[in-house]
């Protein structure tokens, strides 16, 4: 903050970024994004490392769960993704859940999360 410039600057996103979250040790910078993938940065070695698979709706949020073996992404379309955290390319598992969307996740628990929708539920 003290030059004032970025220190990265990169795009691999095709629609805007809904979410950020980074892993405990403050290496892995995952990304949801309104094209239906997760990004997953190296901050460390400063480069992109890649894509998830594309999801039929937007990625709406993202967070980590189960002392950061996985990572859950949240959609517009009311579904939960799950990802393994060595198997970002594909999701382990998914879930839909009676809402309109989930706009945000927050882990409570290592196994407990809470979700906001627009339909104005706590899940």
């Amino acid at each position: 903050m003290r030059k004032g410039t970025a220190i990265m600057d990169l795009k691999h996103h095709e629609d805007y970024i809904s979410d950020i979250t980074v892993d405990q040790a403050k290496r892995i910078l995952l990304t949801a994004s309104g094209d239906g993938t997760m990004g997953v940065f190296n901050i460390k070695r400063r480069r992109f490392e890649l894509l998830s698979e594309y999801q039929s709706g937007d990625l709406t949020s993202v967070a980590l769960m189960k002392r950061g073996k996985k990572v859950v992404c949240g959609s517009s379309e009311g579904t939960i993704y799950i990802f393994n955290w060595n198997g970002f390319g594909a999701t382990s598992d998914r879930f839909a859940l009676k809402a309109e969307s989930i706009d945000q996740i927050l882990p409570i628990t290592d196994s407990i999360m809470c979700t906001a929708s627009t339909d104005g539920y706590i899940r």
